[in-house]
């Protein structure tokens, strides 16, 4: 939605229509990236944005965006990204299901034990 002109709590609510959004988007993802240990572990690797983005087949901003929390990426490319830098300390399981964090723990430490196999 796109205002010209907007004053008080017009533009607010905009605004937290937005965040609102969002949020929503974000939540409904199983697992999630910290940003800035993201960005912390593709320094560590010696990795450049655009050296990431080639390797996942992906443009160069949505890795950026990955590292600003603006958005996550999937999950196959979660496992791609923890395959790549050699950690999972980066990433969050959201969900209250205790099973299916377990599961999902399991499945990136196996991702990460298998690149450390080759």
């Amino acid at each position: 939605m796109r205002v010209q002109w907007c004053y008080g709590e017009v533009a607010m609510k905009i605004t937290e229509d937005k965040d609102e959004k969002r949020r929503a988007h974000l939540n409904r993802h199983k697992i999630q990236v910290d940003g800035g240990r993201l960005t912390a572990a593709r320094i560590a690797a010696g990795l450049t944005q655009e050296q990431v983005s080639d390797a996942l087949n992906c443009t160069r901003s949505y890795i950026g965006k990955w590292e600003t929390g603006w958005l996550f990426p999937n999950e196959e490319r979660v496992f791609k990204l923890v395959k790549l830098y050699g950690t999972m300390n980066f990433v969050r399981i959201n969900s209250s299901d205790s099973e299916e964090i377990i599961e999902l723990g399991k499945r990136l430490k196996e991702s990460l034990e298998r690149e450390g196999q080759q």
